[in-house]
């Protein structure tokens, strides 16, 4: 698969999981920015090309990427230490899918 095929289906995983909870916000892949596709592929060839199986160190990247890109903001600038439980779940999943996807 594509980096852009895993990320998609990666996205589409984590909008399943947020349904989940209720949360209905979380746009399909097909609906989101051009930028957020460039960063959430960025982040599957990270976890590919390191075989980063931590969430944190995973996170820790989108946040300098989010940095780099003065066109991205997001709630996700915290420290991986103080995100909820749910979402180092959802980030746990994102990394397992991707190297499965991978390999």
């Amino acid at each position: 698969m594509t980096s852009e095929q895993i990320a998609h289906v990666c996205h589409e995983a984590e909008r399943a999981l947020a349904a989940t909870q209720g949360n209905t916000d979380v746009v399909a892949w097909s609906a989101l920015p051009a930028d957020h596709k460039r960063l959430a592929m960025a982040g599957v060839q990270g976890i590919i090309n390191s075989a980063r199986t931590e969430p944190r160190c995973e996170h820790t990247a989108y946040q300098r990427n989010l940095s780099l890109d003065n066109t991205t903001r997001m709630s996700c600038c915290e420290s991986y230490y103080m995100l909820p439980d749910f979402v180092k779940t959802k980030d746990r999943m994102y990394n397992m899918l991707t190297l499965l996807l991978a390999s």
